[in-house]
């Protein structure tokens, strides 16, 4: 018995470091907590919502403007209980990524020098840290994406771990749908192993929370996917531009952020060199979603994309038995790396982004370090409602004037402090329905990886203060009666419903074309 108790206490003290190591990155979290403009797009849907509003951005209408349904509701529960969404939020997110660390290095990592070196990763890298807290869904994302690994790695042939698989897996869609590549290839292995009839049913009913948020998306929305798709997928750039693009994003993540990229390459190649097939699927979604990152031409945050295969990357390396000579030269290299940049978020501030060249030419920006002076947890005083921005003032002050329609760029903060009175034309088209659809300005040359920005046709702003279709074009006058229809009018009026399964089988088409002859 003493044997015992002095194994454990042992392991335990082995354990020591990378539980340090875990309180340096709840600290280096608190630096580095701001919250992100594109953040308050989903905390005004929230507010609408559990103001009785609806599940909308605009009132006056029914679009879907965020693109992870899950953390909308988790956000619209915490705060429906606090009132608040500046604190509550980081504090929720914090307490997310958290859990996701301590459960990969608790449970994932294959021994002390493991569970260290994954802990001191997930600190030094600058896409991880500034979306742990940010609030944005990667935090839920993450958690969810430790704890499908964790099911898929179990040997368990029971039927339970399948639909446990499934169940998370849907979980992980509807928090952000294209993570469906990452976890795919695992899930279609676990699958195949045990395929049948009552495989397949295990995995309907496991993905029955995503198939329900469908049908409701399709029957409130009108639509499948959320409008920040139609708006970003909607341009005529050439694939091979995308492409260039997508690898100037990984370029700059590169030069500003070596040790995420470094670290998801090995990681990604570990399972071959170490032979543990079992973990081949994980790499292979992980080299899918950098693929797909690469084809949409990146995004304009930097790292944001990167941050869930970088855990990916991690959780492979851990999975690795490692000796105190190699894990030791492996956390050496990483400080080394991580340390060799200035924006590394072991030094950052209250003065983060000061003097630092935010954005890029090719629009990827370092979108802490652009916000970080106005919504950074370090420099927001102790008060509820005390951001005070441009965006912030110029929303107070659309309220305050009583106006009805609005054209903005960055609709986040400016539409969140606009109030629900106040309708925001997103030039962006991520919360216009018909912005959306239309293509983006001919003299939108220099364009930014999910930021196409758009023309309003004439007569659509004075259509949207009179509510009398005054568009100029007659073809896009039709397109808005036909999505107005569906966005404005009666929930289950059988033209509504007509006009949604036109519009989603192609059926308004027609209309899209003759507007590009």
């Amino acid at each position: 018995m003493d044997e015992i108790d002095e194994k454990t206490l042992r392991s335990r003290v082995e354990y020591l470091p990378a539980a340090a190591c875990v309180c340096v990155f709840i600290v280096v979290l608190g630096r580095c907590a701001w919250l992100c403009d594109d953040a308050f797009i989903t905390f005004r849907t929230v507010e609408n919502f559990i103001n009785g509003h609806g599940l909308r951005w605009n009132v006056a209408e029914r679009v879907q403007s965020y693109s992870h349904p899950l953390w909308m509701f988790l956000l619209s529960g915490m705060y429906w209980v606090t009132r608040e969404f500046y604190y509550s939020s980081i504090l929720l997110c914090s307490v997310l990524s958290v859990a996701a660390v301590v459960i990969c290095i608790a449970r994932l990592a294959v021994g002390p020098i493991a569970a260290l070196l994954g802990a001191a990763l997930f600190t030094m890298s600058k896409a991880f840290v500034d979306f742990s807290v940010s609030g944005l869904e990667n935090p839920l994302s993450h958690l969810l994406l430790v704890w499908f690994v964790c099911v898929y790695i179990q040997r368990d042939e029971r039927p339970r771990r399948l639909l446990l698989l499934a169940l998370i897996a849907s979980l992980i869609l509807l928090n952000r749908m294209d993570l469906a590549l990452i976890v795919l290839p695992p899930l279609a292995l676990a699958f195949y192993e045990q395929r049948g009839v009552k495989t397949f049913g295990l995995a309907l009913l496991g993905f029955s929370p995503f198939i329900a948020w469908e049908i409701f998306s399709l029957v409130y929305y009108g639509s499948f996917f959320p409008n920040t798709a139609y708006a970003k997928l909607t341009h005529d750039i050439a694939q091979f531009e995308l492409v260039c693009r997508g690898l100037k994003y990984l370029l700059a993540t590169l030069v500003h952020d070596p040790l995420t990229l470094v670290v998801l390459g090995v990681g990604v190649m570990a399972p071959f060199i170490t032979r543990q097939r079992r973990l081949l699927p994980l790499a292979l979604g992980a080299v899918l979603y950098v693929a797909y990152t690469l084809h949409i031409g990146g995004d304009f945050m930097l790292g944001r994309f990167l941050a869930a295969p970088f855990l990916i990357g991690v959780i492979l390396l851990t999975r690795c038995k490692l000796t105190k000579q190699t894990g030791g030269a492996l956390i050496l290299a990483a400080l080394i790396v991580g340390l060799g940049t200035s924006r590394t978020p072991l030094f950052s501030g209250e003065e983060y982004g000061y003097n630092l060249r935010w954005i890029d030419e090719d629009g990827i920006c370092d979108e802490r370090g652009y916000y970080y002076h106005a919504t950074g947890l370090l420099r927001v005083p102790i008060q509820q409602d005390t951001i005070r921005y441009t965006f912030a003032d110029l929303g107070r002050r659309a309220r305050e004037r009583g106006e009805k329609v609005v054209i903005a760029r960055a609709v986040g903060i400016f539409g969140y402090y606009a109030g629900p009175d106040v309708h925001v034309v997103d030039e962006a088209a991520l919360t216009d329905p018909l912005l959306a659809r239309l293509k983006p300005a001919p003299t939108e040359k220099k364009w930014r990886a999910g930021h196409l920005y758009r023309e309003s046709p004439e007569g659509y702003i004075e259509t949207l203060e009179t509510g009398v279709n005054r568009i100029a074009d007659p073809r896009i006058a039709e397109l808005y009666d036909k999505l107005c229809l569906i966005t404005r009018g009666d929930l289950w009026d059988s033209a509504r419903l007509k006009t949604i399964l036109d519009l989603n089988r192609g059926g308004l088409d027609y209309l899209l074309e003759e507007l590009d002859s």
